[in-house]
């Protein structure tokens, strides 16, 4: 057994509930483990020291009180409007709440712009990459197919352009 699982398991065999096969492999691990033993004796010293000290009993009528008191509480939260209160949103946590919303939402606002630029800029060089590949290698006996023919998507497909149908 590992010593790791004895110990999880030390508080239970000292109280006798684990069955006898666990609590042989217990005994066993434990006369040979020197750490485990320690913990096994550091246990049953506290355990001594807490069998001398008595329970305080429970107050009379503090059940009654106590499921009284939450009734009225449940049933007090449940007639009460909720006040949205403003400057209370403000203070420490609502205010760095708000700070975070707000710079995410810049953040993505800015993202959203780059990412137009970006592909208002890439769809120019598809433009010119694909007529420079029509006058490189001389396919303009092609340019004038239909779009959707083969020669039109052979073009599509060497000049990079993703313009598939589906």
């Amino acid at each position: 057994m590992r010593c790791k699982y004895v110990k999880l398991k030390l508080d239970r065999y000292i109280q006798g509930d684990l069955p006898d096969s666990v609590s042989k492999k217990i005994e066993r691990h434990v006369s040979s483990c020197q750490g485990c033993a320690d913990t096994l004796s550091r246990i049953r010293k506290l355990q001594g020291l807490f069998e001398d000290t008595s329970v305080p009993g429970v107050p009379e009528g503090f059940t009654e009180r106590l499921m009284q008191y939450a009734r009225h509480r449940q049933f007090q939260k449940a007639s009460e409007p909720k006040i949205i209160r403003v400057w209370e949103w403000f203070d420490g946590a609502g205010l760095r709440k708000a700070a975070v919303a707000a710079g995410i939402i810049i953040g993505l606002s800015i993202g959203l712009l780059m990412g137009l630029q970006t592909s208002r800029q890439s769809y120019k060089t598809q433009v010119v990459a694909s007529s420079a590949l029509v006058d490189a290698y001389h396919f303009d006996y092609l340019t004038e197919a239909p779009e959707n023919s083969i020669s039109g998507v052979y073009i599509q497909m060497v000049s990079g352009e993703s313009n598939f149908e589906e």
